[in-house]
């Protein structure tokens, strides 16, 4: 074979070589992109999961304190309109249960003092076997901790606020 030959044989296999070396770095640059982009996919995955579920338990914690504050609210306002403390003591007995269980699990601070005002309150009034005055008030008062409590919680509908105006025994 001739020189020229040989030297142009030798110039293909090095541009050959060159491009295999460039192909392989691309093949590395797609793997690498591939990499990152499952890994994101991956990350985003996790993420939303994780997103997904934080919302579905504070769904599910807000649709308890509802229920929670609503029973509460329901019991003390009954008890507060009774004639007689008597007539309404399946009522109290709910209460309390309310108040030494579940609802210390979900309340916040201000319903907490809402329901120890109240509770006080009527714990002595069942100590000294009596109506008096005052349980109306303090059943309203609880209501409004608890409507700010579930406003403050997580607001899926606005509540507007409106004035406070109580006028009761």
């Amino acid at each position: 074979m001739d020189t020229k030959k040989i030297a142009e044989l030798e110039a293909e296999i090095n541009s050959l070589k060159k491009k295999i070396k460039s192909n392989s770095s691309v093949d590395r640059i797609f793997k690498i992109v591939a990499t990152i982009a499952t890994l994101s996919t991956i990350l985003v995955g996790i993420f939303n999961y994780s997103d997904k579920k934080e919302g579905e338990f504070r769904k599910v914690f807000w649709e308890k304190r509802f229920e929670f504050y609503q029973k509460v609210t329901d019991l003390a306002a009954a008890i507060a309109i009774a004639k007689d403390l008597e007539s309404v003591k399946d009522e109290r007995e709910k209460f309390w249960i309310l108040y030494w269980g579940k609802l210390s699990m979900i309340e916040d601070q201000a319903v907490f003092d809402a329901m120890v005002n109240y509770g006080d309150h009527l714990f002595n009034q069942e100590k000294m076997g009596q109506k008096a005055y005052g349980l109306k008030q303090r059943s309203y008062l609880l209501a409004r901790a608890c409507r700010n409590s579930l406003k403050e919680t997580w607001e899926p509908v606005v509540l507007d606020d409106i004035k406070e105006n109580m006028n009761a025994n």
